[in-house]
């Protein structure tokens, strides 16, 4: 079976693509939970154990693993991404 995307090591997105990429029921004219973890400094941790909720929810081999899930995966991913990657030599 082929992949259906690959993951572009070299396209680190911006911070506002990325929250643009949220679900819409965080984005008010308030200030967004992901700007005040961000600001916090605890943007890192909200992000790993994310993944690792995400992970831990399609880990039974054999079943069908959650599209839905591998979505958020990706999405908190490249938030770590943006925010704390940097390019590998």
């Amino acid at each position: 079976m082929e992949p259906i995307a690959t993951f572009d090591h070299e396209n680190i997105k911006t911070w506002e693509h990325i929250k643009g990429m949220g679900s819409k029921h965080y984005k008010t004219d308030a200030i967004e939970p992901i700007d005040l973890y961000r600001a916090q400094g605890t943007l890192h941790h909200y992000c790993i154990t994310g993944i690792m909720k995400y992970v831990s929810r399609n880990i039974t081999y054999g079943s069908p693993v959650s599209v839905r899930d591998m979505n958020k995966i990706i999405h908190l991913a490249e938030m770590l991404k943006t925010v704390y990657g940097k390019k590998e030599e």
